[in-house]
């Protein structure tokens, strides 16, 4: 089987873009994976978050669940303590632990 010059070029820049969008989506992913490692702490802090709102005050967690507020308070609070920095494991129970207690203190002054 032969292929004329036409179809042979056609395939030759068939796989020049193949491999270039190959090349790009790797690279993409690389700068992505980069960006992913930086925010897994925030992720980890999102996570203690959610716990530590949970055991403090079922009943302010049950008032931001029928809110669907849940899982954007825990988000603004970890965002919060994140960006404030933190030393420590126990610092960071602290700093979560008092922001939250703020928010139940308002939230039963409103009430």
């Amino acid at each position: 089987m032969t292929i004329n010059q036409k179809t042979a070029i056609r395939i030759n820049q068939d796989f020049k873009e193949k491999y270039n969008q190959l090349w790009r989506k790797n690279c993409l992913l690389k700068e992505n994976e980069k960006r992913l490692e930086k925010l897994k702490p925030l992720e980890e802090i999102f996570i203690k978050v959610c716990n530590t709102v949970h055991n403090l005050s079922w009943f302010f967690y049950n008032d931001l669940k029928k809110q669907d507020a849940y899982y954007s308070y825990c988000l603004k609070i970890a965002c919060k303590v994140y960006s404030d920095g933190f030393k420590s494991e126990y610092q960071l129970k602290k700093m979560i632990k008092q922001e939250i207690k703020k928010d139940i203190e308002i939230r039963k002054q409103s009430i």
